[in-house]
Parts: structure tokens; sequence; C-alpha cells
């Protein structure tokens, strides 16, 4: 490419630089319907975490002053039991596809 070629290339009108930005930071995204459901998903487990935490509170005697206390054994109780949950979904479905498919 010639040397005006090249100028002419470095020098693209800013509407066109950031339309050709916004493809890649578009592409680069995931699509929406993913995001929607990852902050569903996030906010039953946020809400699970508190009900777990209240409940802590509770089983505590109702103690004051031990907040982040239970709200960390909730969130890593929940957070285990979800984990155990996913993994356990896996291995069912991942079976059930093993006898769909011939392969016992």
């Amino acid at each position: 490419m010639s040397k005006k070629g090249t100028e002419d290339m470095n020098n693209l009108n800013p509407a066109v630089k950031d339309s050709k930005r916004a493809k890649r930071i578009k592409a680069s995204r995931k699509p929406q319907a993913d995001h929607d459901t990852e902050r569903w998903l996030r906010s039953i487990e946020h809400d699970l975490i508190c009900r777990r935490a209240q409940e802590i509170f509770f089983e505590r005697g109702s103690k004051q002053g031990q907040d982040l206390d239970n709200w960390l054994k909730a969130e890593a109780e929940v957070k285990r039991t979800l984990e155990e949950t996913e993994e356990a979904l896996k291995a069912h479905f991942t079976a059930n596809n093993s006898d769909i498919n011939g392969n016992n």
C-alpha cells in the first residue's frame, strides 16, 4: 500500500473508528440473554444468602454485632450447596446423555 493509502487509513473519520471499536466491543460481549440470566442467578444467590444469614442470626440467639460473621458463614454454605448441586446436575445429564447416545 502506498504511503498515501496508509495515511488515509490512519486518519479515518473518528466516527468510523468509533463504530469499528463498538463492533469489536459488541462482538466480545456475551449475548444479552446470557447477561440477564447471570444477573437473575446472582439475584437468587444473594436472596439465598440473605435468608440463610437471617436463619443463622436466629440460631445464634439473635445476638447483635455478628452480621459479618453470619453473612460469611451463610455465603460459604450457600455457595458450597450450589456447587454441589451443579456437580450433581452435570453428572446426571452426562449419564443421561450417555444412555441416550448408546454409550453405556
